[in-house]
């Protein structure tokens, strides 16, 4: 004859079975949700799709996959090319669509939106944050042909001076490359954008705000070639640090670039600025040998062993062209290692 207390013998003896096989797929459920991410951080847990996929079923990326749709770029991220894309979290659009006025996705221009997205991508190259983080100041290519911007805050990868990877949503790998998680928009810079930012013209960028006070150098610079300026595009030939301290050199007077007077650094600065063209490397390299800048003087171009060198308005050779291309939606810039003087400069 069955008892009562055999009977709660045999339900706690199935409860203790239920609780023990619940137990094992708890723990057999973390460690696999552990083992999707590695010692770096990396989540390779959706190798198996596409960048496109992942950012269909990401919560944080809506307005973005969005904004991929309605620009026709969304397609590209599910073929075979490798990508870096970094994705503004939901938060970050709904600001940037609040700042420019414009009511939903849909109401920015079709033409502007893509630019915008490819500007977020950086395709063939499969970027982790180890290896943004060795990138810190340097420049990188988007899909949209302009200069992307890396650098480190507190050991934090931001892109352009204001997006910054989201800690916990980085190194998402794909089958055909990697998604990071950004707080911000990337808006496309202008050559204004990056002589800012870029501390490598700091004194430069002095130069063209705080000693030149009768001259609004950066509103210009900040014009599109589609606004009612006459002057973009631009090409700049930026002089760097050690530029502008071999130039203070030339007069015990000065100290820093707000000691130059303003009527002698006016037209120098100018003279490093060429209006109305986008003059890239390959442009250097093939036929063009001569511009005139802003100030009026001309710039004078040599080629010899695969190597371009300046000639100034003042008749100075040899100035050395450190770095090519770094490339905006309204000019691009150029590194020069030494100041270039205009025909009325002493």
């Amino acid at each position: 004859m069955k008892t009562k207390n055999s009977k709660k013998r045999k339900i706690t003896k199935s409860s203790l079975i239920l609780g023990k096989s619940f137990i094992f797929t708890l723990v057999v459920m973390l460690l696999m949700a552990s083992c999707s991410k590695d010692d770096d951080g990396e989540d390779h847990s959706q190798l198996d799709k596409t960048i496109a996929v992942i950012l269909k079923t990401n919560p944080s990326a809506t307005q973005f996959t969005k904004a991929l749709e309605r620009s026709e770029v969304l397609g590209t991220l599910g073929g075979t090319q490798k990508y870096t894309v970094f994705v503004p979290n939901d938060l970050a659009f709904n600001d940037y669509l609040k700042k420019n006025s414009y009511a939903d996705v849909n109401a920015i221009p079709k033409e502007e939106l893509k630019t915008l997205m490819l500007n977020h991508m950086v395709p063939t190259s499969v970027l982790k944050t180890s290896d943004l983080a060795k990138m810190d100041k340097k420049y990188i290519t988007s899909g949209a042909n302009l200069s992307l911007f890396i650098g480190l805050d507190n050991q934090k990868v931001v892109i352009n001076g204001a997006a910054k990877l989201d800690d916990k949503n980085v190194n998402i790998n794909a089958k055909n490359g990697v998604v990071h998680i950004v707080n911000s928009v990337i808006v496309l810079p202008t050559v204004a954008t990056f002589l800012e930012l870029d501390k490598q013209f700091s004194s430069f960028y002095k130069g063209l705000t705080t000693a030149t006070p009768q001259t609004d150098f950066i509103t210009t610079l900040k014009s599109l070639k589609s606004s009612n300026s006459t002057l973009a595009p631009f090409s700049i030939f930026a002089p760097n640090e050690a530029a502008i301290t071999s130039y203070l050199k030339t007069n015990s007077s000065w100290k820093k670039v707000e000691d130059i007077p303003e009527n002698i650094l006016t037209p120098v600065l100018k003279h490093h600025i060429v209006t109305l063209k986008m003059i890239a490397k390959k442009d250097l390299e093939g036929s063009l040998d001569t511009v005139k800048t802003w100030e009026g003087a001309d710039l004078k171009f040599t080629k010899t062993n695969n190597k371009i060198t300046i000639k100034d308005g003042a008749g100075n050779e040899n100035h050395n062209i450190a770095q090519f291309d770094i490339k905006t939606q309204n000019g691009i810039i150029h590194v020069v290692e030494s100041i270039l003087q205009p025909i009325a400069s002493k």
